[in-house]
Order: C-alpha cells, then structure tokens, then sequence
C-alpha cells in the first residue's frame, strides 16, 4: 500500500483495504478523486457485498462490460445511488465531497 504509517488516513484506508472495500490494495492514490462508479462499488462492498457479477443496468451508460455495473445495480436496488434525469449514471464522472455525502444521505 502507498499510504505512510503516519499519514491521517492511515487507519481508515487500510480498514478498507484489509476488508476488500478498496478496490486497490496496492495503491490508494489518498490524492487521487474517486469515481461514482469506484464510490458506489465500495460502498456496496462495505455492506458485505463480494465478488459481484457485472451486469446490464437501466442506465444506457453502465452496461455488462463495466466492472462496476453490478455493484451499481445493487446500489440503485438499496437506493444507495441514483442516475440523472437522462437515464445516465456517469460511472467515471469524479465526486466532489457534496456528491459523496448525497451517497450516503439517500
């Protein structure tokens, strides 16, 4: 992992990668910005889901060749997570901070 022992997150990220919820456990990139697709994923992980199966959603932009579909299905299914008005999700669109707390209010 590329996180220092005494960086703030330290605790919190390896947390999430001992328990499989990051999808990367050798680089966190703690700089790096997150995907709606990428958030959507952990948070589904974080609630046990493992190993989840892609899968054609209702969204015209997450269909089975992305890795994430299935987790954001399960998501849309909890609602977690919900698309635009335009039927899209926008998995590779980053999240701002107001983004990811919608996640997690919804």
């Amino acid at each position: 992992m590329d996180i220092e022992q005494d960086h703030p997150q330290c605790p919190e990220i390896y947390y999430l990668a001992d328990r499989s919820i990051e999808p990367n456990d050798t680089d966190f990139s703690v700089q790096e910005p997150i995907t709606r697709g990428e958030y959507a994923t952990m948070l589904v992980k974080a609630l046990g889901y493992k190993d989840v199966a892609p899968v054609n959603t209702k969204f015209t932009d997450v269909k089975n060749n992305n890795a994430d579909s299935g987790y954001i299905q399960i998501a849309v299914e909890k609602g977690i997570v919900n698309g635009y008005d335009d039927g899209t999700f926008k998995p590779n669109q980053t999240l701002n901070r107001g983004h990811a707390a919608t996640f997690v209010y919804i």
